[in-house]
This record gives structure tokens, C-alpha cells and sequence, in this order.
């Protein structure tokens, strides 16, 4: 009777274990997923910004600022997104 128990207590201790591990580790998942997400958002910012001067620099044409200015403006406020 006693084996029993203790089988049973080891198991309860083994799944509580395996339940706070996924726990830790879902959380990390969902942090990646943050930090990818942001980093998308902060390249997409970047090309804009780097796509509006090459074709400024080009052309000459002031129409290739806006995307220029649109990127070079957010991306202050992305590098600056608090991640951790």
C-alpha cells in the first residue's frame, strides 16, 4: 500500500514539474513571437526610409521623401519599444 502512495506522489510531482516547465516555456515562445513582431515592423521602417532616400538621391524627386520621412519617423519610436 505504501509503494502505492509513493508512486502517486511521485507522479503528482512529475506532472506539477512538466506543468510549470511548459509554463516557462510558453511564455518564452510568446516573447519571441513579440520580438519578432516588433522587428518586422522595424525593418519595414528601415527599407521605407532607405527605399525614399536612394530614390530622392536618384532622381531628385522630392516625392521619394515621404516614404523617407515616414520611416525615418517611426523609427525612433520602435527602437525604443521596451521588448524585455
Amino acid at each position: 500500500m505504501s509503494i502505492v502512495i509513493v508512486v502517486l506522489v511521485a507522479n503528482g510531482w512529475i506532472s506539477y514539474a512538466n506543468s510549470q516547465w511548459l509554463r516557462k516555456h510558453d511564455r518564452w515562445v510568446s516573447h519571441t513571437l513579440e520580438v519578432l513582431v516588433h522587428m518586422e515592423s522595424f525593418q519595414g521602417s528601415l527599407i521605407d526610409a532607405e527605399t525614399g532616400g536612394r530614390g530622392f538621391l536618384l532622381t531628385g524627386d522630392e516625392s521619394f521623401l515621404e516614404p523617407y520621412e515616414s520611416g525615418t519617423a517611426s523609427v525612433p519610436v520602435e527602437s525604443e519599444t521596451s521588448i524585455a
